[in-house]
């Protein structure tokens, strides 16, 4: 099987980005801000406004961070998991849990950081940040380890390789095992 040890040699982990906002109070700037500039009378009133809407995204730009996330091997994921298991009580709630949902997402977050993430950054993230940016960071770590993605086929790709009359099909690995009839 030396093709399956090359095909792992060159196995790499899958990254993601996601990007959050720390400044909530920034979002309902923003909101309160588009709100008044839809109601605005006078082109002047309306120029402030937009002007004002903008100097919030500009802020919301600046209090925005990208975090990087990558895959880690199954036997690292169940190890992780095997370390954070729920807790009695967990348990009566939930049967079927798997993991404590305290203690786990934080040290998932950290582990599968490619931008150097501490547990205690991870464990303050939990505790610091509302539940919807928080939840597009626990999410790109579920999505990074357990998502299934088959490889892409693009589109766009294809069209424009057949609209300049080549073939917009990607080559088969092997020849087909029989003459088709």
């Amino acid at each position: 099987m030396d093709d399956l040890d090359a095909w792992l040699e060159e196995c790499k982990p899958r990254t993601v980005e996601v990007s959050v906002c720390g400044r909530g109070d920034l979002l309902e700037q923003h909101t309160a801000a588009e709100a008044a500039l839809t109601q605005a009378g006078s082109p002047d009133e309306m120029r402030e406004l937009a002007e004002r809407v903008q100097a919030i995204e500009a802020e919301i730009q600046a209090a925005t961070r990208t975090f990087r996330f990558r895959s880690v091997s199954t036997l690292e994921w169940t190890n992780l998991l095997a370390q954070h298991p729920p807790t009695k009580d967990q348990l009566k709630a939930d049967p079927l849990a798997e993991f404590n949902p305290e203690t786990f997402p934080p040290a998932a977050v950290a582990a599968c950081s490619a931008d150097g993430i501490t547990l205690e950054q991870a464990q303050r993230l939990h505790r610091t940040l509302r539940e919807g940016e928080w939840r597009k960071i626990w999410s790109a770590v579920l999505s990074v380890n357990l998502g299934a993605v088959d490889p892409p086929k693009s589109l766009l790709a294809g069209a424009v390789l057949r609209s300049n009359g080549a073939s917009g099909t990607t080559r088969a690995a092997t020849a087909s095992p029989a003459a088709s009839s």
